[in-house]
């Protein structure tokens, strides 16, 4: 290509591709040399992939390397996110490789990256970036890490960021929940539903024939329905994850933002982070099927240092509870005092306090379980979820007009909450020929939250609320 560009200036590109059948070995080569009023600068970059070259136990399947002056380039090799800009004094390398064991990439492959750029015009490195992600047994272990140290007029930074996830899933964590035995898994709960149906047959007996469905055909029914159980329980719609962790590891030290350099130096070390999907997941069981479904788990973060996720503020509880507490139709929850209630004490408490977060820690965790079981005849469920949250913040330039006095302990202001729900869901499935519909036999729950703060201004307030309705609405109770 000849390229005539206002940014580029005037200059040739140009990029060779190569590849033999089999995956046997690939080429990719870039290249380019520009010329501006101000200075000249190029790039060459080649990337190398195949099966490898055997040092046992160790493959080198893939390099990567670059050279760059008078520019830079950040992404990665991939052709299709390959751009470079032009930065006179700039001189830059990039070198990487991908690893794997003469046992096969499934049992162990990595591929690492480094770039390094130097600004020789204000004689400081300007780059340093290391990525790395690691794969092993299989999928079962996965791990990425960054390393990035950016010096440029406008910021000024080191971080950290590492991922990591472990855990079974697909065929082997079925295998590990059922057994490979799924039609046995099936054949159980084909039992278990017979044994219901003949309950509610003993109930109804009394009522006569309600349909002129003979004895051999409701026989019949009874085993399609059984054969649909079983083929339900070996269907696609089956999934199991077992054992599952992820978790993410977040370090960041700031010296320049935005063209400012900072009067103190911002840093934190986040091991995930308050927010529901940015937390340390732990699966102990997550089994999906059309007739019975768990999921049982756990999460956690811990944050620190000078500056805070949300300046510090407590994450809102788990939507289930907030749903039963404001009283949602949603899962066990029925029309009921509104949850806002529990947060007024807390905004009262802390109504003229003023102050600019300096850090702090804060520290939470949670875990649950849910199952969910519809055989057809037979419907149910059960939830539990408890957990907690604290926020120990220090603050300056603090201000409380009603307190008289400094907030807080020498600077330091806590807050908390602890929360838990347990809920219960079971009924029948009937089809008695005149009428077909849902008998709840019982809709029960309890939750509640409560939380707290202090030092100056102190507060403590919470909600709580129990659902009973058993029997078709025999028994209904509900306060809060």
């Amino acid at each position: 290509s000849v390229i005539n560009d206002e940014e580029y200036g005037k200059g040739y590109s140009g990029q060779l591709m190569l590849s033999l059948p089999g995956d046997l070995f690939s080429l990719d080569a870039k290249g380019g040399y520009y010329e501006k009023p101000e200075f000249t600068w190029g790039y060459f970059d080649l990337a190398l992939s195949g099966q490898g070259l055997r040092f046992d136990p160790i493959v080198l399947s893939g390099v990567h390397g670059g050279f760059y002056f008078n520019c830079i380039k950040k992404t990665s090799s991939n052709s299709e996110e390959f751009t470079v800009t032009p930065q006179n004094g700039v001189i830059g390398v990039i070198l990487g490789m991908t690893l794997s064991t003469s046992a096969g990439e499934d049992a162990l492959k990595g591929t690492f990256e480094m770039t390094v750029a130097y600004d020789s015009e204000n004689d400081r490195l300007t780059t340093f970036l290391f990525t790395g992600d690691l794969k092993a047994v299989g999928g079962l272990v996965d791990a990425k890490a960054t390393i990035l140290y950016e010096h440029t007029d406008m910021d000024q930074y080191f971080a950290l960021n590492i991922t990591a996830e472990a855990g079974l899933s697909g065929e082997k964590a079925l295998e590990s929940v059922l057994g490979k035995d799924m039609q046995g898994f099936a054949d159980k709960l084909s039992e278990l539903n017979d044994q219901f149906e003949g309950v509610v047959a003993g109930v109804t007996a009394g009522l006569g024939d309600l349909s002129d469905q003979s004895e051999e055909n409701a026989d019949a029914e009874d085993r399609a329905r059984a054969e649909e159980v079983a083929q339900k329980a070996q269907g696609e719609n089956v999934s199991a994850t077992v054992g599952h962790t992820e978790i993410t590891v977040d370090l960041r030290i700031t010296m320049m933002k935005e063209g400012k350099k900072l009067d103190k130096v911002k840093w934190h070390l986040y091991i995930g982070e308050p927010s529901e999907d940015k937390r340390c997941k732990f699966t102990y069981i997550d089994f999906k099927s059309p007739i019975v479904s768990v999921n049982i788990g756990a999460n956690a973060y811990l944050c620190l240092g000078n500056e805070l996720p949300n300046d510090g503020e407590l994450p809102p509880i788990p939507t289930k509870i907030q749903e039963f507490l404001d009283g949602s139709t949603k899962g066990a929850g029925v029309t009921s005092d509104d949850m806002n209630k529990a947060t007024r004490a807390r905004t009262r408490a802390l109504e003229n306090f003023k102050a600019d977060v300096s850090g702090g820690i804060m520290i939470g965790a949670s875990a649950w379980g849910f199952i969910d079981v519809d055989l057809g005849l037979f419907y149910g469920s059960l939830e539990a979820i408890a957990g907690f949250d604290l926020s120990l913040r220090h603050m300056t330039n603090m201000s409380c007009m009603n307190l008289g006095k400094d907030p807080g302990y020498h600077g330091w202001y806590g807050e908390g909450q602890i929360y838990a729900y347990l809920a219960a869901v079971l009924g029948l499935k009937l089809d008695l020929g005149f009428w077909e519909g849902k008998l709840p036999i019982l809709d029960a729950g309890i939750g509640g939250v409560l939380r707290m703060g202090g030092i100056n201004p102190n507060y403590f307030t919470g909600a709580a609320r129990v659902k009973l309705k058993a029997f078709g609405g025999l028994v209904d109770v509900n306060r809060k």
